[in-house]
């Protein structure tokens, strides 16, 4: 449970009253991150983090208050999106005369214990910091093609053994498998060149294993390592997360049991996924969710209600 805070608009902006929901003070925030924390502190399975949205979302001195505050309650994880786009760096430096990453690094933010979301625009050093901090980076490929944010330098990452977990960041499409597979294929098309993450010597990333599989575990172990939970291995004691798949589907007929992984990461379809079970709970079961109904009637719903507002603006000329 990652509760986020936005105090702002952006670097140097007054909030905004389209974005007030997002908002509480600084003081509301950190009452109810405690208050989340105590609700699900005897939660099993279940971690609390706090996640200040970004540097833009988030002046600095509220930063540094809530990590102190996420370090001092039981070393919470703590999230948050940087140097997504070309245009956050610039306006960084316009405000604190330094980049988002130097700027989290100079002020003790990164710890292994955090999570920087995309993470594009920086420089090697600012990649050898991460790597020293111990950090994980959230790469969310999909999202980050749809907004034109850039290619994650995930072959940088990998050559300094950095932790790399996938997120979705925004709800165009959800597809953790086509987060893995295009974090390489990203690669490919800006290089020219195949096999790029094959090609990466560090232990942590590539060592005898296939870069298929070395995807999977950053689309599966690194993401609960991040949340400050333990699971991805399917180990006693963890939670028993999984999915099965239909391995007569096309997109993966005829794989052998050694390539299985590799294969699921750069072949699979949604189609071949049957069930999706959850801490031993089935909540897909051979394809159908059981309350599969109910939640296509409600997204209809939702639909149709901003259907419905997007024609009634249109017809004014009201802004949406």
């Amino acid at each position: 449970m990652l509760r986020s805070a936005y105090f702002r608009a952006g670097f140097e902006r007054d909030p905004h009253p389209g974005q007030a929901r997002f908002y509480e003070t600084p003081d509301e925030y950190l009452r109810n991150l405690e208050g989340l924390a105590s609700t699900y502190a005897k939660v099993e399975n279940v971690t609390v983090g706090a996640a200040p949205h970004s540097i833009r979302a988030v002046p600095l001195n509220n930063i540094r208050e809530i990590a102190e505050f996420a370090r001092s309650h039981g070393a919470m994880p703590l999230h948050m999106h940087i140097s997504e786009q070309v245009a956050e760096n610039a306006a960084c430096i316009a405000e604190y005369g330094t980049t988002p990453i130097a700027l989290v690094a100079d002020n003790g933010i990164l710890s292994p214990r955090t999570t920087l979301i995309h993470a594009i625009h920086l420089t090697n050093a600012e990649f050898v910091a991460v790597a020293a901090a111990g950090a994980t980076i959230c790469s969310c490929p999909t999202t980050e093609r749809n907004l034109g944010d850039g290619v994650f330098p995930a072959d940088t990452a990998a050559r300094l053994g950095i932790p790399v977990a996938f997120g979705t960041d925004s709800q165009a499409q959800i597809d953790i498998l086509e987060d893995a597979r295009q974090i390489e294929y990203h690669l490919r098309l800006e290089q020219q060149q195949r096999g790029i993450l094959d090609g990466v010597s560090h232990p942590d990333w590539v060592s005898r294993e296939s870069i298929g599989n070395t995807l999977y575990r950053a689309a599966s172990r690194n993401g609960y390592a991040a949340l400050g939970l333990a699971g991805g291995s399917l180990m006693p004691g963890e939670p028993a997360d999984f999915v099965t798949v239909d391995l007569n589907d096309l997109s993966i007929l005829g794989v052998d049991a050694a390539s299985l992984a590799a294969q699921t990461v750069f072949a699979v379809s949604k189609t071949a996924v049957r069930d999706v079970a959850v801490q031993g709970k089935l909540v897909l079961e051979d394809g159908r969710h059981a309350e599969g109904e109910e939640i296509r009637a409600r997204y209809r719903a939702v639909q149709r209600r901003y259907q419905d507002y997007s024609q009634n603006h249109v017809k004014t000329g009201e802004p949406q």
